[in-house]
C-alpha cells in the first residue's frame, strides 16, 4: 500500500517520471488502481446531477477508457 501511495504523490509532483516508472517496471496494476480511484472520485463529485452512483460509475470507466485508448493510440 505504501508504494500505491508513493506513486500518487510522485503522479502529481513529476508525473512523467513516474509515468515512466509504472510502464517500465510493469507497475500496470498500482496505476490501473490509481485510475479507478480517479475515475470513482470524478463520479463521486457529480453524483447528484446524474443518474445514479453505480450508473455513473460504469459510464465514466467506458468514456473514460475510450479516451485513454484514443489518447495512447495518438502518441503512439
Amino acid at each position: 500500500m505504501n508504494q500505491l501511495l508513493d506513486l500518487a504523490m510522485a503522479l502529481i509532483i513529476s508525473p512523467r517520471q513516474a509515468l515512466m516508472e509504472i510502464t517500465n517496471e510493469e507497475k500496470l496494476k498500482e496505476g490501473f488502481f490509481i485510475w479507478i480511484f480517479v475515475v470513482l472520485l470524478m463520479s463521486l463529485s457529480l453524483f447528484q446531477q446524474g443518474p445514479g452512483l453505480v450508473m455513473q460509475f460504469l459510464l465514466m470507466v467506458l468514456f473514460m477508457g475510450a479516451a485513454l485508448l484514443v489518447h495512447s493510440a495518438v502518441i503512439d
